[in-house]
């Protein structure tokens, strides 16, 4: 009675505009209180007796405060996390909630599951656009394991023994280029000498002879497209992103090229 007497006098007083206003923010209220509240009742799920969730962070501006805090540095956010609630908690960033597990009590955890019950792929949905549609992160638990076992072949003891020995010898010839005395950006010189050790080791002569130029400049352009942005919103149009589907594309193309010359030789060879 007393809102309705309010709204009466509101429009007495000409004051329209004002009383819409009003109306437009407490409805707004009313319809976001709402939808938190269908939202928690709807993702919060049955928990046997006695357990209970991580504590949820909360920091700044609800809903929005601990994702402002994760873009902005998402180290400093989850070492304020693990400060203030354990090695356990949870941060809630839109659409997304990610659980941390820090330190190897809570490791073991996660190692010690398995991957019916704590997969990894949800957590790393944001790859996806990184590894391509159908691989990794975007296949089926039983596939995946198929495509790791695929992948195992490089890494058995006989090739694990090789290795250790091209690795030395990249490294030599990658710092003998600096002279006696050089200085240079290590974040990016490591990961110049990563990329060439992988090229001599996992992906073959040929590349690491012929394509080494061309694989360094497209994994630098995927890596530019990895942000806390990304993690939230993979598929948002950006500079960034656009140029890490560029990269995808073409790193595609060049080992689609590999892979023929391959099977032609060795079909040559009668292999």
């Amino acid at each position: 009675e007393t809102f309705r007497h309010a709204i009466e006098g509101w429009f007495a007083d000409g004051s329209m505009v004002a009383a819409e206003n009003v109306l437009i923010a407490f409805f707004t209220i009313v319809i976001v209180g709402c939808a938190t509240l269908l939202y928690k009742v709807l993702t919060t799920p049955d928990l046997p007796d006695g357990a209970k969730l991580p504590p949820v962070v909360s920091t700044g501006l609800p809903v929005f405060g601990p994702v402002l805090a994760f873009l902005k540095n998402p180290l400093e956010a989850v070492d304020n996390a693990r400060k203030e609630y354990g090695d356990v908690f949870t941060i809630n960033m839109f659409h997304i909630k990610s659980t941390f597990l820090i330190g190897s009590k809570a490791h073991k955890a996660f190692f010690e599951a398995m991957d019916d019950h704590l997969d990894q792929a949800p957590c790393y949905r944001f790859m996806i656009p990184v590894f391509g549609k159908g691989v990794v992160y975007d296949a089926p638990l039983k596939k995946r394991r198929q495509q790791m076992r695929f992948l195992g072949g490089s890494l058995r003891p006989s090739e694990l023994r090789r290795y250790p020995g091209i690795i030395a010898k990249e490294a030599a010839d990658f710092f003998k280029a600096y002279g006696a005395s050089h200085t240079k950006d290590l974040l990016h010189a490591m990961a110049d000498l990563t990329i060439l050790t992988a090229s001599a080791t996992l992906h073959g002569p040929e590349v690491r002879q012929h394509l080494y130029k061309d694989v360094s400049r497209l994994f630098a352009e995927l890596d530019k497209g990895i942000s806390p942005l990304s993690i939230l919103f993979p598929y948002l149009p950006t500079p960034a992103h656009r140029g890490r589907d560029k990269a995808n594309k073409g790193m595609i193309d060049l080992f689609t090229k590999v892979i023929r010359e391959r099977r032609a030789k060795q079909q040559a060879e009668g292999k």
